[in-house]
């Protein structure tokens, strides 16, 4: 009896001891499982920390590449010590020929229409910057669908102070090489250099369109001593027979070529002004003393653009001059 009741309480001991032993590994594994969880809840969201910081770093640093692009886009034209720092920015979108532009380029006001009865671009431009835009040019290219069939100008505006505006007016016509070329619709570009630099390349037959933008303004007058020099065909303001001349004086604009073939002188003259210009005619003159012209006497309607064909001697010569006179003062 009494071995039989020591038994019974060494297994109820026993059983005990079990229990308790078994509680205590279940606790350790709860505890230490509960802790590898917490420190991998821990770890993965510092992970998510990271990479949630990295992202909005990344996203910073996009944000600061497009908004650093953008801007420069917008205001860099001149910047870069010779020209355009973002060509795309200085050019609107295609413009249907029926339809006007407004817009800003690189800092300039733009406001641009094709005329079809004068077959011109022309419009305004303003400096919209707190600082001088230098060497201003306008050039529209001519677009067939979304090719370039041509490029008027550069018809130079010169330096543009903080709010100030010049008109431009560039003509088809006055393109020889666009006569037929089929075109519908336009690109307004404008060209601003580094104003501590040369400026634009020399172009061809350009010496009288620092002014052009103007349209006329130095010229008003009617004083012929802008061509003092050159009257003959020789001097500073001589041309080479295969230059053109383009000059805007007394609020015509002439644009003159020599054409070999045909042995004559070939362009546009065009009111650039608001009002009617009076008796306007166009002279040659030949570096080997011979004169052409003048032309005919013609009114011109504001916009309106003449086509002048001149021939010329059998005689060779090396350089040329012209010159378009309005009204009787000439």
């Amino acid at each position: 009896m009494t071995f039989r009741n020591l038994s019974a309480k060494k297994l109820l001991a026993g059983s005990i001891m079990g229990a308790m032993l078994s509680a205590v590994i279940i606790g350790g594994c709860a505890v230490g499982t509960g802790l590898r969880d917490g420190r991998d809840s821990e770890h993965a969201g510092e992970g998510r920390g990271i990479s949630e910081r990295e992202g909005r770093e990344s996203e910073g640093e996009h944000s600061g590449s497009r908004a650093s692009n953008e801007s420069g886009g917008e205001n860099g034209a001149g910047g870069d010590g010779g020209g355009e720092a973002n060509e795309a920015a200085m050019s609107s979108p295609i413009i249907p020929l029926g339809q006007s532009w407004n817009g800003v380029l690189g800092g300039l006001a733009v406001s641009m229409q094709f005329n079809a009865a004068t077959l011109s671009i022309h419009g305004t431009v303003r400096n919209t910057l707190s600082e001088k835009l230098c060497y201003v040019q306008a050039e529209p290219h001519l677009k067939s669908g979304t090719n370039t069939v041509g490029e008027l100008g550069p018809e130079k505006l010169g330096h543009l102070n903080p709010g100030q505006e010049a008109t431009t007016s560039l003509s088809v016509a006055s393109e020889l090489k666009l006569a037929g070329v089929s075109f519908d619709g336009y690109v307004v570009h404008m060209e601003v250099f580094d104003c501590s630099g040369p400026g634009p390349a020399a172009q061809t037959g350009g010496e009288g369109a620092e002014g052009s933008g103007e349209h006329g303004t130095a010229g008003e007058s009617g004083d012929e001593s802008a061509e003092a020099g050159g009257e003959e065909g020789s001097g500073a303001n001589a041309l080479a027979p295969d230059e053109t001349f383009d000059m805007v004086r007394s609020g015509a604009r002439l644009v003159l070529k020599y054409d070999a073939p045909s042995n004559a002188f070939k362009g546009t003259v065009e009111n650039t002004t608001d009002g009617v210009l009076k008796r306007v005619r166009i002279e040659v003159h030949l570096a080997n003393g011979t004169e052409l012209g003048p032309t005919t006497p013609t009114d011109l309607e504001p916009g309106q653009v003449k086509m002048i064909n001149l021939p010329a001697p059998a005689a060779a010569f090396t350089g040329w001059t012209a010159h378009a006179e309005v009204g009787n003062a000439d």
